[in-house]
């Protein structure tokens, strides 16, 4: 508004203008709840946040950044109020950053507008006041970076103390005489190297092939009922015929266990596995001579009965007829006596082989009595 005088100075009317300023108004009260609300969603982060400003030198050239925004989480790592953190230069607080060619890849994300990302970064850091190491990401935003960075130094030690711990498993494992594997939904996913030298397979033949495809089709059965075991989280003891890499079948014991994580949950199973040949045909052949005669090689009492049942059972379902046979050495005594038990011992072994002989491979034959 401007006064209007005529004459001697006496105010006679005023001359005004006006504009319409609502949009404008607007504009600012929009342009400030964004900013509101950017900073609330900035320090709302959890991982340190800040926006860097170049500052450049007579010829142009990026020499240091200035803090120009700062989160929360920013001004609690770096031990400062946002109004000291603000202002400063990054040089000034972090000068190692110059030495260890930080300062020259922010440079480059400026000039190039290509994004900075840095995993598992080591850096000694001079507030913290010791080696770190960060995942950094940076992005230009006008003459300057959008930069946030995550200490991770204690998820590099835990990596390493994990990989440390797995290289020793694996040691044992590898060096092992048994076969240690992992299996995951049926499928082997890590087979220990001692498995060449036992069943002749390299381990990456292995790797992705269903468990059950080289067990012996007759011991599938048991298998899976340990399977069904392990899969309740219970321990399972097993022992069946695998099949090696030229395609003969060896008996193994196998001991498995639910492989449990760190978190609890549950990743298939561990499985240790040897090869029980020798003890298999040593019980077989226990089992074997619990069952026969060991003069003449006929079943022996207990067997023949046992065996007898079995067939009577059979023929009666079936309408079929058997015949028993029982013979008798008249005067064997006096065979002992005259020739001596040596003699009378091979009577029996004759006898007993030519039976044998007379009767079809069917048939059983059987040393009842002495």
């Amino acid at each position: 508004k401007t006064p209007f005088y005529a004459g001697a100075g006496r105010l006679t009317a005023v001359v005004g203008s006006w504009r319409d300023v609502d949009e404008l108004v607007r504009a600012r009260e929009d342009a400030q709840q964004e900013r509101a609300t950017l900073e609330a969603t900035v320090n709302s982060l959890l991982d340190p946040h800040v926006m860097l400003q170049a500052i450049r030198d007579a010829d142009e050239r990026i020499v240091d950044f200035e803090y120009a925004e700062a989160n929360d989480a920013a001004c609690e790592y770096m031990q400062m109020r946002r109004e000291e953190l603000v202002g400063s230069r990054l040089l000034d607080l972090l000068p190692g950053q110059a030495g260890a060619g930080m300062l020259q890849l922010y440079a480059t994300a400026v000039e190039t507008g290509q994004p900075l990302l840095l995993d598992d970064y080591a850096y000694s850091h001079e507030i913290v006041g010791e080696g770190r190491r960060y995942d950094i990401r940076a992005i230009r935003v006008h003459d300057g970076l959008s930069f946030t960075w995550r200490d991770v130094t204690d998820r590099f030690h835990a990596s390493q103390v994990l990989a440390e711990s797995e290289a020793r498993y694996r040691l044992l494992a590898d060096n092992s005489s048994d076969v240690v594997a992992h299996v995951r939904d049926d499928h082997y996913v890590w087979v220990s190297t001692s498995v060449e030298g036992m069943l002749g397979w390299r381990p990456e033949e292995l790797l992705g092939q269903p468990s059950a495809e080289y067990v012996h089709p007759d011991d599938l059965p048991r298998v899976i009922s340990g399977r069904v075991l392990l899969q309740a989280g219970r321990a399972a003891r097993r022992r069946y015929r695998f099949r090696a890499k030229d395609g003969t079948y060896h008996w193994v014991d196998t001991q498995g266990a639910p492989l449990i994580l760190g978190d609890g949950e549950t990743d298939g199973s561990v499985l240790s596995m040897r090869i029980v040949d020798a003890e298999v045909r040593a019980q077989e052949a226990l089992e074997l001579r619990a069952r026969l005669d060991h003069l003449t090689g006929l079943a022996n009492r207990e067997e023949a009965f046992g065996r007898l049942g079995q067939i009577l059972q059979r023929t009666r379902r079936g309408g079929d007829e058997i015949a028993v046979l029982f013979c008798d050495f008249d005067d064997f005594k006096r065979v002992n006596d005259r020739h001596g038990h040596a003699g009378g011992d091979e009577l029996l072994r004759t006898v007993a082989g030519r039976i044998r002989m007379a009767v079809r491979s069917a048939d059983l034959v059987a040393r009842i009595g002495g």
